[in-house]
């Protein structure tokens, strides 16, 4: 029998000399887009395809929603030990902002039932509709009290997803610019994924222009609307994987996270109303949503195997990196691995893009296992690396360092020719935040 990965490494061959079809090219969008992306770009797919549904992990969400919108006339919340997982000060904190507001009564039973069905980073746990069910309210009133909450302070809690909850910051700190909601609504992978130009052709500008933008995002907004109220990744650098050691053998392993992988579920019961359908065009476009959905988790799985594969080869190579520090690291390039798995070079770079580890030495870019002495471009780069983690480990807790000041650091050592934006790109790339959240988080 021909496995699916045999048949999917055999389409990623093919893809520089034959046309791919729209559910290839969903295959090689899937893998290349790193975490952080995933998440707004499933939501898409979900909403579009109702064979498709989302895995929320809100422990009784529908309880303490109804336990909310009970107490809407209350001066009481819910127990703490019956909250949803964004934590307590900031539900109690949003809770009694949102009782001072002008809402109508239906408002108000919507917005109370939202509230308890945040999750640990603000977003909105569940649907608008869903919402509107439990509160016994219609959608539109759903819809305002959401507008309502994202407006309290922490701007941005009660967002559905990621795109809706950072077009909303923008428009709120720069309502003079027209172009940064176009962005973040039209182009947001591609502006999380560096690939400036296709959005400056897009919208007439220049790619430079389009980067500051990528650094306002990053620099600031908060990357999760909770952020500050509960000990988390920032949301551009978020692990994928774990590397631990065993403490029998001391081999290490890759332990990965891929929370994509485990949100997202076929709907159980579409199948069977795809079933009872009469023969016709409602049931093919069923049917044809249907297979859709069975593709998108196959590239699910296809995108984590992958991933887990490269990591795992990468990590067995590298294993003095972890055991006796980056002066060790080995000779390996994405070609070498790509010939063990039997993919395309440009494949197993779209793995390691925008993916990072975390282990006991901090959070790292996947990419940083990667060296060709021969070119000697990735040893002066993981020199670069090792100079950032230096001054960012020396600077006043108080008052960390901009950009442009470890690049004037980085030139009075003696490493020329660093600009602001190579600090900034690098630093990412070793899982250091800007200087504004390294305030924020000591």
């Amino acid at each position: 029998m021909v496995s699916l990965g045999m048949v999917m490494r055999g389409e990623m061959r093919q893809q520089q000399s034959l046309t791919l079809t729209p559910m290839q090219r969903q295959l090689v969008e899937m893998i290349e887009l790193p975490d952080v992306a995933m998440e707004g770009y499933l939501d898409e797919v979900v909403s579009s395809n109702p064979a498709l549904s989302r895995i929320v992990d809100t422990g009784r969400g529908t309880e303490v929603g109804k336990a909310f919108a009970r107490r809407a006339t209350d001066d009481d919340l819910p127990p703490i030990e019956d909250r949803m997982s964004a934590s307590a000060d900031l539900l109690e904190h949003l809770a009694d902002q949102f009782r001072l507001e002008m809402t109508t009564d239906e408002e108000r039973q919507a917005g109370m039932y939202l509230l308890g069905n945040l999750d640990g980073r603000g977003f909105l746990g569940v649907t608008l509709e869903d919402v509107a069910a439990e509160a016994g309210v219609t959608v539109g009133d759903a819809e305002s009290a959401q507008l309502v909450v994202m407006g309290l302070d922490p701007s941005g809690c009660g967002a559905s997803n990621l795109r809706q909850y950072l077009t909303y910051m923008v428009r709120e700190q720069w309502p003079e610019d027209p172009f940064f909601p176009d962005i973040i609504r039209d182009h947001l992978e591609d502006l999380t994924r560096g690939r400036y130009a296709p959005i400056a052709k897009a919208l007439d500008m220049d790619p430079e222009d389009v980067e500051e933008y990528h650094r306002m995002l990053r620099e600031e907004v908060g990357s999760t609307p909770a952020r500050g109220y509960a000990d988390q990744e920032a949301d551009y650098v978020r692990p994928s994987m774990d590397i631990v050691q065993d403490p029998d053998t001391g081999e290490w392993r890759v332990e990965m996270h891929d929370a994509a992988r485990s949100q997202v579920k076929l709907d159980p019961s579409y199948e069977a109303r795809v079933r009872a359908l009469p023969a016709g065009p409602p049931r093919d476009e069923a049917v044809e949503k249907l297979e859709q959905a069975r593709w998108v988790m196959r590239c699910l799985e296809e995108r984590h195997s992958l991933v887990k594969q490269v990591a795992e080869i990468a990590v067995k190579r590298q294993h003095l990196y972890f055991s006796q520090g980056a002066d060790h690291l080995q000779n390996l390039t994405m070609a070498e691995v790509g010939e063990v798995l039997q993919r395309d070079t440009s494949t197993i770079s779209r793995a390691v893009t925008g993916r990072y580890f975390r282990w006991s030495g901090g959070t790292v870019a996947l990419r940083e296992l990667f060296a060709n002495r021969g070119s000697g471009q990735d040893t002066s780069e993981a020199g670069l690396h090792a100079a950032i983690r230096d001054i960012v480990a020396r600077e006043d807790k108080r008052s960390p360092l901009s950009d442009d000041a470890i690049a004037e650091l980085l030139t009075k050592s003696g490493l020329s020719g660093v600009a602001r934006r190579t600090v900034a790109k690098h630093r990412e790339r070793i899982g250091i935040p800007s200087s504004r959240d390294r305030r924020t988080a000591r």
